[in-house]
């Protein structure tokens, strides 16, 4: 209770006393994209880009903005000392945070918009350290697991498809970071009611994989495509169907986290210096969010979703 009561007192405050910030993007863009920035302080706080306006929609910080599907709501993996669980945003006048202490550390949304699955390392929710998946509906505040796993390895991302029945998860042990390959695994499993079914491997090493709106494809960065590298990666494409992993783009600017357009039409991405959209063979880059300058340091912007 004290820590709500303490989240809705200062959520109130900062919207009310120091208003919505506002910051003239790049290239239109139609729909609204979520992203992680530090340019309205010095620590990172969740903004919206929505008819050429960003707005800070949760200056408290967080991380990995997640739209619901119909567009109302944004699922935020909040950390602090403090404070650690899911913050459910509405995306409306009336902003106001919603939290659950669960300790998860990304949610992605389920069609029906009510309720989210998420990864959670914490023994809140378990005996041992082991990462799992959960299921978590909004309404009832009942909190199902999805798997159970006991093999000492952290949860690290869970990606779920737009029709909520695939699902990929990245896990790896404690400390393991993402340059230690060997170390991490990437599965794939289906989301069979309140089960993740048919675990495996996931034909490719993908960081930061997002899938297409079809269900069909994921697109991700990798360091490696064909037996070649490239310390900046490449953008790559990744058909199940068809087996064939494409490249879409070869990586110069270090492109990462993308996303697809809620149409599949586009691609967008986060840079070193702002986030960018692109056709979906990689042709035609636009600036969509141009950083701020910040005192002689540029703001960073990253981990964008894009909702219709």
């Amino acid at each position: 209770m004290k820590t709500t009561r303490f989240l809705t007192i200062l959520w109130l405050a900062i919207f009310y006393g120091a208003g919505a910030g506002a910051a003239q993007p790049g290239a239109k863009i139609s729909g609204k994209v979520a992203f992680e920035s530090d340019r309205f302080g010095k620590r990172f706080g969740i903004c919206v880009l929505e008819n050429g306006l960003i707005r800070n929609v949760y200056p408290q910080g967080g991380a990995n903005p997640r739209w619901s599907p119909d567009g109302k709501r944004l699922a935020i993996a909040e950390h602090r000392s403090e404070f650690t669980g899911i913050i459910v945003v509405n995306a409306s006048e009336q902003l106001l945070p919603y939290p659950l202490e669960l300790g998860p550390l990304m949610a992605s949304w389920l069609p029906d918009s009510e309720s989210l699955i998420f990864a959670s390392n914490g023994k809140a929710l378990q005996k041992s350290e082991t990462g799992n998946l959960y299921h978590l509906n909004l309404n009832t505040k009942e909190v199902i697991p999805l798997t159970d796993f006991d093999d000492g390895k952290e949860m690290k991302r869970v990606i779920l498809s737009r029709d909520g029945k695939k699902v990929i998860l990245k896990r790896a042990l404690s400390g393991t970071t993402d340059q230690a390959i060997n170390s991490i695994e990437y599965l794939i499993g289906r989301l069979d009611g309140h089960r993740i079914t048919g675990i495996e491997p996931l034909p490719v090493y993908p960081s930061d994989p997002s899938w297409f709106p079809n269900g069909k494809k994921i697109i991700y960065t990798s360091g490696y495509f064909k037996g070649e590298k490239n310390l900046k990666g490449y953008l790559l494409s990744y058909d199940f169907e068809t087996g064939e992993e494409a490249l879409v783009y070869e990586n110069k600017e270090e492109f990462h986290a993308p996303v697809i357009s809620p149409d599949g039409n586009h691609i967008l991405v986060s840079g070193w210096s702002g986030i960018y959209m692109m056709n979906l063979d990689g042709t035609e880059i636009r600036e969509v969010v141009r950083p701020l300058d910040l005192d002689g340091f540029s703001s960073h912007d990253t981990s964008p979703d894009w909702a219709p």
